[in-house]
């Protein structure tokens, strides 16, 4: 805006804008694959101290009716691990950051390497 109001030329301008959206689009692909954290994997027979109790295992929500389903859905509710929150918040910025990267012009590399994390 400042450039276009110092009646700069607008070649360079939009060129500059084109250039800035790829570099952020880079740059939010390059964050969203660093900050995808490194979750344990289901083996058979892990050791007994394999899986951490309060990061990796998620539970049932203890209601009133519990052991019983709450009586107004008559469905369980799911209480995911930390771990899993982690991982589908990860996933959810490195899908749009994927989708920001392909309309942003981000290098073709990139992009791909946000997808081979998926």
């Amino acid at each position: 805006a400042a450039a276009e109001e110092q009646h700069a030329q607008a070649e360079l301008v939009n060129f500059g804008k084109t250039l800035l959206s790829k570099l952020h689009a880079e740059l939010e692909i390059s964050r969203a694959v660093e900050g995808v954290p490194v979750v344990k994997l289901p083996i058979p027979e892990p050791p007994k101290d394999y899986w951490d109790l309060e990061q990796d295992v998620g539970h049932i929500e203890e209601t009133e009716e519990f052991p019983l389903p709450p009586a107004e859905s008559e469905v369980y509710i799911w209480v995911p691990s930390p771990s899993l929150r982690s991982l589908r918040a990860a996933y959810e910025r490195l899908e749009a950051a994927r989708k920001g990267g392909e309309s942003g012009g981000a290098d073709k590399a990139i992009v791909e390497m946000a997808k081979a994390k998926l």
